[in-house]
């Protein structure tokens, strides 16, 4: 998941493609793997957790990316924190 968060740069990924990219039978599999993630980087850093929003945009997942809404006819794109890309690829 990281990984293909991390190549889709500054053009993100809807959570439709991450689920995809990185092998997930559902959405609702990603999205929970997104905030999982999410949270272990915001324990390890020792971080406040934003300020919840919907279901799916909750503070752990603010911890990995920020998501922008295009329009309402579409899903929202979700661009993960350049310095976490950059710190996914050193390591990939």
């Amino acid at each position: 998941m990281l990984r293909a968060f991390s190549i889709a740069g500054k053009e993100g990924l809807t959570i439709g493609q991450l689920s995809q990219a990185a092998g997930y039978k559902s959405r609702e599999a990603s999205i929970k793997v997104f905030k999982k993630v999410g949270l272990m980087i915001a324990e390890y850093l020792e971080l406040d957790l934003p300020e919840t929003g919907s279901a799916q945009n909750d503070g752990a997942a603010q911890i990995l990316a920020f998501s922008h809404i295009e329009s309402d006819d579409e899903p929202a794109t979700w661009i993960m924190h350049q310095e976490l890309r950059g710190a996914v690829r050193l390591v990939l």
